[in-house]
């Protein structure tokens, strides 16, 4: 062994002088220098340009990775995140083979894997989400992102990332682009048709994760599959707010009619002429269907109470599986809509529905939904004909006291705190709704106001002390149960404020 020691044969390399050979290789802390320092030499190598001409060489780089992956530590460094940000540079060098054994070798890897797969499924989401919003470059904005994503490592090695909730939200909201843009019938094809890059790349992406040999190209038929199962859970979530959450639910949906319903007038008994609403049901994938908006955000904020709604959960489903089929069959569990047979579109349009909201039968949700200061239903003389008695359609929504407080007072208050650019209550804010599962933007009617009450309870204090917040908290019933002392002590000018007080409560007041 001294011999050997000595001239380095058959190690390759000259043993420590002071070491007999029991104790090399190193390992421990001094294993993962070595292997680090031998990463970063190869990575020198690739970067020239070195090591890459021949499969001998390109297999000896990918083995010099896997045994630094094997005392990588568990807590990397900066300096460890920089050495993997360079070795992802380097490896479209490998062949996919190589490149998922360098990944499965180095954790960090994975992780970036799994955060590449997460962003591109938003991205594709965000894609369907504005498809039809009229961008001239939509076309050129999935071109671009299918070409970036075509050559990527990550794309090679999506097998490899753990975490199967990310990997599925990330293969179903590829096969829903492909399957809208590519598989006949394709409903936005029309959209990509003159950007010829969107059909080659597309094909590459489903040749990489939906061609098998022994089966063919199974996209049409996973996905169709992968649908079923999320529109049992949606269709599941919309019985159970019928049943639980009927008022409110109504009430959000009527909503949807206010900015986007066709209107026509009809002629009723006694020749009084009314307007009537409806609202087209969009084909799959329901892109910019304010229905569909409505009913997703209404079950993704309220799904609490909604209870456990089996498998997959709501959370876990994405947001364009919804299909008309299904949204067609939670509004024929409501009252306050009726469904119609679409007429031929003469832009040969592909229509699947058309829902009319019935006046007859929604007179107080109409006035709740479209009243920007909805009337209390203790006061019965201004409300509409019919509204206060239990015989003429759906009853007022009786608007809880105490700690339920007022919304719109409420979503005022935030969207006065996000104006003035208040940096920890909107980092808060956002946090807030990304647990939630909301949008961030609000409007009227966007979320809850026990949602809203949720939120600021938390900010109560803090904000009592700002000009801004402090009147209107203290118009609140919810967030005003703080003394009149507590609120004069909080209050910069010493004076309590009242729901009565003219005096501005900030500069956006």
């Amino acid at each position: 062994s001294s011999s050997l020691g000595s001239s380095g044969v058959g190690f390759g390399r000259r043993l420590p002088p002071s070491s007999s050979g029991s104790d090399w290789p190193p390992r421990g802390p001094m294993a993962a220098s070595s292997g680090r320092l031998a990463l970063k030499g190869l990575l020198l190598q690739l970067e020239r340009g070195e090591r890459t001409s021949t499969p001998s060489e390109t297999n000896s780089a990918v083995a010099v990775v896997f045994e630094c992956g094997k005392s990588w530590p568990k807590e990397p460094s900066p300096e460890d995140a920089r050495v993997c940000e360079r070795l992802a540079q380097q490896m479209p060098k490998f062949t996919s083979a190589q490149q998922r054994k360098v990944v499965a070798s180095i954790r960090p890897m994975r992780d970036n894997v799994r955060r590449k797969l997460a962003e591109a499924a938003t991205s594709l989401n965000k894609w369907l989400s504005e498809s039809q919003t009229g961008d001239q470059n939509i076309a050129t904005r999935l071109g671009d992102f299918f070409q970036g994503m075509a050559g990527s490592y990550w794309l090679q090695c999506y097998g490899q990332c753990v975490d199967l909730v990310v990997k599925a939200q990330f293969l179903m909201a590829v096969a829903s682009v492909l399957c809208a843009v590519l598989v006949q019938p394709a409903p936005l094809g029309n959209l990509v048709s003159g950007e010829p890059r969107v059909a080659r790349l597309g094909q590459q992406i489903v040749d990489s994760l939906f061609v098998f040999p022994q089966h063919g190209n199974v996209l049409p038929a996973w996905h169709h599959q992968r649908q079923d199962r999320y529109n049992h859970t949606f269709l599941r979530a919309g019985r159970r707010a019928a049943g639980r959450l009927r008022e409110d639910f109504q009430v959000r949906l009527a909503m949807a009619f206010k900015d986007h319903a066709t209107t026509a007038t009809t002629q009723q008994g006694g020749g009084k002429a009314k307007p009537e609403l409806k609202l087209e049901l969009r084909p799959w994938p329901m892109a910019g269907c304010p229905l569909a908006r409505s009913f997703l955000e209404f079950v993704a904020q309220r799904h609490q109470e909604l209870g456990d709604l089996g498998s997959p959960p709501l959370a876990a489903c994405p947001p364009h599986c919804l299909r008309p089929e299904t949204l067609k069959r939670v509004l024929a569990r409501l009252e306050a809509f009726e469904l119609l047979e679409p007429e031929p579109a003469a832009d040969r349009r592909r229509l699947v529905g058309i829902v009319r909201l019935r006046w007859e039968a929604v007179t107080a949700l109409t006035y709740k939904a479209f009243s920007a200061k909805p009337t209390p239903a203790s006061d019965s003389k201004s409300l509409p004909a019919g509204a206060a008695k239990g015989d003429a359609g759906l009853p007022m929504p009786r608007r809880r006291s105490g700690a339920g407080g007022d919304g719109m007072l409420l979503a005022r208050l935030v969207r006065r705190g996000l104006r003035l650019k208040e940096k920890a209550f909107r980092e808060d804010w956002l946090h807030f709704c990304r647990q939630r599962r909301v949008a961030a933007e609000i409007g009227r009617g966007t979320h809850s106001k026990d949602l809203l009450e949720d939120f600021v309870k938390r900010w109560r204090r803090a904000l009592l002390a700002k000009p801004w917040a402090a009147e209107l908290l203290s118009k609140t019933e919810a967030l005003g149960a703080t003394s009149e002392a507590e609120a004069h002590m909080a209050s910069p000018s010493g004076a309590s404020p009242s729901a009565g007080s003219k005096r501005k409560a900030g500069p956006l007041a």
